[in-house]
């Protein structure tokens, strides 16, 4: 998505000894440059990071082959930093622009990533397909990584997004649509498959038919420049305008995805107002049991028929409260 391809497509010719990759990732602050680690046959040998412009054919080596390069999967971060995860490693490396050290970040869970991917969004989350590519019981997951989790260097958190799906199914890559899709590539019966994730109805859908390995290759990466995002745009009413003590003041309060992403993990918080008793609540029409304000601590909120804490692009969530003016009121008030 964005990369420049020449207007007659060629075979790319890998360097010698090397004749494929499994790992490839585009560069979001230059989209020019597609960067990749290659590999002969099934293995994978910590070969060093290359770069590959697909206009001019150019191909320039980024950085020697270390424990970071011995990897299925590359990822760019939208500040341009190069993200990689080990074959069966419990460790992220990083690799800042312009930089040829990597840095380790440990996972506070240990992940298995003998099959799957990374791709990020323009918060700089990252979103991990974990596959452990056994057929016979590949379990798959997808969870994310805040972007905050991602500046430390040991205990990294995630969180659970979607797990259970297409099992025995070995779940490949992941990408980002411009318009905030994520996508999958997965190998069922010898077959390439795409699929399209849907984090706000929870589901993983089938796109188009299966490709035959034998005609076109396995493809078992995706990648990217586009980095969506989600961005929240919250509004409160109240009616009516003037009240006496006794009354009932009733606020709406609508939160709204005007980005391009699916936002996950979302949450409301909300006191009473002053000189007020709580009354009612209600979530897209569904009323909140209980008589006291259940969104003095943070409770998840979702766009109506998606998944708890899930608002998808140009959805909404809405809350109304009501409360009572109190009565008598304080002096001055």
């Amino acid at each position: 998505n964005g990369v420049p391809v020449p207007a007659t497509p060629d075979k790319y010719t890998w360097p010698s000894p090397y004749d494929g990759s499994s790992a490839m990732a585009v560069n979001p602050t230059d989209p020019n440059w597609v960067y990749y680690v290659p590999r002969t046959g099934a293995g994978n040998q910590a070969a060093p990071v290359y770069r590959f412009a697909p206009m001019s054919g150019a191909s320039t080596q980024v950085v020697p082959g270390s424990t970071a390069t011995n990897t299925l999967r590359l990822a760019f971060a939208p500040d341009g930093t190069l993200w990689s995860l080990p074959i069966g490693n419990t460790t992220l490396y990083s690799l800042a622009p312009g930089a040829t050290t990597w840095v380790a970040h440990t996972l506070a869970t240990p992940a298995t990533l003998l099959s799957g991917d990374m791709a990020f969004d323009g918060l700089g989350n990252m979103y991990l397909l974990l596959s452990d590519g056994n057929v016979a019981t590949n379990s798959n997951q997808l969870v994310m990584i805040p972007a905050g989790e991602l500046t430390k260097t040991s205990g990294l958190t995630s969180a659970p997004l979607l797990s259970g799906f297409y099992d025995k199914v070995t779940m490949g890559g992941l990408a980002c649509a411009a318009d905030g899709t994520l996508y999958s590539v997965g190998g069922p019966g010898g077959a390439n498959q795409l699929y399209r994730i849907d984090l706000a109805r929870q589901t993983v859908t089938p796109v188009g038919p299966t490709s035959p390995r034998t005609t076109i290759g396995g493809i078992s990466d995706l990648g990217s420049c586009a980095t969506p995002m989600p961005a929240l745009r919250v509004t409160k009413t109240v009616t009516p305008d003037v009240v006496t003590a006794g009354q009932t003041l009733t606020y709406t309060v609508t939160i709204e995805n005007i980005g391009s992403l699916t936002a996950t993990g979302v949450t409301f918080t909300d006191a009473t107002p002053a000189n007020t008793t709580y009354g009612s609540s209600a979530v897209n029409g569904v009323a909140v049991t209980g008589a006291t304000n259940p969104w003095l601590s943070p409770r998840s909120v979702n766009a109506p028929g998606n998944a708890a804490g899930t608002i998808p692009p140009g959805g909404a969530a809405t809350v109304t409260m009501t409360v009572t003016v109190d009565s008598p009121l304080p002096a001055g008030t």
